[in-house]
């Protein structure tokens, strides 16, 4: 239910509470929920359904678990506001303990795309399946150069058909089906005045 008088164009336009150095972590957060096809995804998905056959210590598991409980906190809220990513941060801390990526659990400065890399990381592990029945299956009526082609497609009409948008996938494949042919650029310009 929306606030009384609460206008819905400002709905999710909040920030996120630094916490002693979390920077790195809230701007990539942000660069994250800015890609609508992924917040779509991400919010329309039952996690805990999908990801039952991962063990709830998973570190996989929790922190995409974490990723969607702050980005439902984020889209659920109104300017003026922000969220405190605690839940997430402490999911990240309790993951990266003990391996490489300790210091994005202590309060120091850190890289976002380091961070970036390690979230996008963490998110495809969670989701991958497994699909060598189909792969193997459908590759092997394909001629050896389009069988990747052929594949990326079939998988990505299956997903955006299950997912939430059937139409994206005729628009973008139609444009894409015949390959793209790049020109070498010939140009009298030189790098002189840079």
């Amino acid at each position: 239910m929306e606030p009384h008088g609460a206008n819905p164009e400002i709905k999710g336009v909040v920030g996120i509470q630094n916490m002693g150095n979390t920077c790195y972590a809230n701007s990539t957060l942000q660069l994250l929920r800015a890609c609508s096809e992924w917040d779509a995804f991400c919010l329309s998905q039952n996690f805990a359904e999908q990801l039952q056959h991962l063990p709830e210590t998973d570190a996989n598991r929790r922190i995409l678990t974490a990723y969607q409980d702050i980005l439902r906190s984020l889209w659920s809220a109104y300017l003026p506001a922000y969220v405190r990513p605690l839940g997430f941060i402490s999911e990240v801390c309790k993951a990266v303990k003990g391996t490489v990526y300790e210091t994005f659990g202590m309060p120091v400065p850190n890289d976002s795309h380091e961070y970036l890399v390690y979230l996008l990381d963490h998110f495809h592990e969670a989701l991958k399946t497994n699909h060598e029945s189909y792969r193997e299956r459908d590759s092997s009526r394909c001629h050896p150069h389009q069988s990747n082609a052929y594949l990326s497609r079939k998988w990505m009409e299956s997903f955006l058909v299950a997912s939430f948008e059937p139409r994206r996938s005729t628009l973008f494949w139609n444009d894409a089906k015949d390959g793209a042919v790049y020109e070498l650029c010939k140009s009298d310009l030189s790098m002189g005045g840079l």
